[in-house]
């Protein structure tokens, strides 16, 4: 480069591929100066991803991460539940410790196996689906109401850690509280 002022200044080296380097120069106009520059090989740096996940968020906003770092109840997130892959809800519940789920004429009846039963005598077992009471017109038609492809989210309570939101009658019955993904969505 010829005809550059005299004085200190800096140099700066590009090309594509390689990282960008500076270098300070002091000229005069007595001698050439001569400046050997080495450019590091580039690596792409890339910002961070982040990722947002909008179930997790809807789970959030109902209550069920935070019931769930309570530690009181058994909880199935959608991801366990995604891995089952499950046609009925039966198939997801057959799962969780503490139920059990029998064989019937009227199709597959779940029930407690830790013996919880309600005031009136029997095994009771009762269910909230996106938040709303549902009581059954027969046991064993609970999968003909709820598919388990449906299913994002399961919270299972057994008579006195149930949250009080969830508890109806003066029993002390199982509790199932299923979200599905017509309230918690993507």
């Amino acid at each position: 480069m010829t005809k550059l002022p005299s004085g200190s200044h800096v140099l700066l080296a590009r090309h594509l591929g390689f990282g960008a380097q500076t270098v300070g120069v002091d000229l005069t106009s007595r001698e050439p100066q001569r400046v050997t520059i080495k450019l590091p090989k580039f690596v792409a740096m890339m910002d961070p991803v982040v990722v947002t996940a909008r179930r997790a968020a809807s789970l959030d906003r109902v209550g069920f991460n935070q019931r769930k770092r309570s530690g009181m109840g058994y909880y199935l997130g959608p991801d366990q539940i995604q891995n089952m892959r499950p046609n009925y809800l039966t198939d997801i519940l057959r799962r969780v410790p503490g139920l059990r789920v029998s064989y019937t004429s009227d199709g597959e009846v779940v029930s407690s196996s830790r013996g919880t039963s309600s005031l009136m005598g029997g095994n009771c077992v009762q269910y909230f689906v996106d938040d709303m009471p549902w009581q059954s017109a027969m046991p064993g038609d609970i999968n003909n109401f709820v598919n388990g492809n449906e299913v994002v989210g399961v919270e299972v309570y057994q008579g006195s850690s149930t949250p009080a939101q969830y508890t109806r009658g003066m029993g002390s019955c199982t509790t199932i509280v299923l979200w599905t993904r017509f309230k918690i969505r993507d």
